[in-house]
């Protein structure tokens, strides 16, 4: 958490099996696996790496998104232009 804070990173804990405090968190997860990690089966790290850079580029330009903000658009269409975000640093005391 400290290092989060030293990148200017605001945080929010969940305190540990209180997963409904997050629910969108949970949802994206439980969406992973459904439609990702469970349909793919990886093998290995290195093949999980792969099956999730894939399936992010679906789910961010291709998948429509049911949040009010997207208005049943993936994100990328809805988003055109994201703010760009500092650069994280190379070193960090």
């Amino acid at each position: 958490m400290r290092f989060l804070a030293c990148l200017g990173i605001s945080f929010d804990p969940v305190e540990p099996g209180k997963p409904y405090h997050k629910p969108f968190v949970e949802r994206l997860i439980r969406t992973l696996k459904y439609e990702c990690l469970w349909l793919k089966n990886p093998e290995n790290e290195t093949e999980a790496a792969e099956v999730l850079d894939h399936y992010r580029l679906f789910y961010n330009t291709e998948r429509a998104n049911q949040s009010l903000a997207c208005s049943n658009r993936p994100p990328y269409q809805a988003f055109p232009k994201l703010p760009d975000l500092p650069r994280v640093p190379d070193w960090v005391d």
